[in-house]
């Protein structure tokens, strides 16, 4: 089975219907552009250089934007690797609980400190999100 037919079947598509304008992060070679373009979900994959001697300056700019960004999920999926029931084999009695054991893993995983501390600027911006979504309900409210 490839990666494009085991994405189909798995669901995975039909949980990001409705939620456009996300971004999903995969390796090179992951070819599943055309089904996420149809849901309005964006692909982002590593530039490569396929024919040429040496990428132009925005896909390197590109690559480093993604790199930076991919070192934190990796930082989280080896947190999650670190749970002894996620180390080895997995029993084939255990298979029927397989996902059930990876979502608590994950779930745990979330309660752990946080990977990226929040910068002072960004959540600046988040609070004066906050409050201009704040007037804009009340300026709504106002108006009925």
């Amino acid at each position: 089975m490839t990666h494009v037919e085991l994405t189909q079947v798995s669901g995975f598509l039909e949980k990001l219907d409705g939620k456009k304008g996300i971004s999903i992060m995969a390796d090179r070679g992951f070819t599943i552009q055309e089904q996420l373009q149809k849901i309005g979900v964006a692909l982002n994959i590593p530039p490569f250089l396929n024919d040429c001697k040496q990428l132009p300056p925005e896909d390197v700019q590109k690559g480093r934007h993604i790199a930076s960004l991919r070192i934190h999920i990796e930082r989280a999926i080896g947190r999650m690797k670190k749970y002894d029931i996620l180390q080895g084999v997995f029993p084939l009695s255990m298979v029927r609980l397989a996902n059930q054991i990876i979502c608590v893993c994950a779930w745990l995983t979330n309660f752990q400190p946080v990977l990226i501390a929040p910068t002072p600027h960004l959540l600046e911006a988040q609070v004066e999100e906050y409050f201009q979504a704040l007037d804009d309900t009340e300026s709504e409210t106002e108006r009925k």
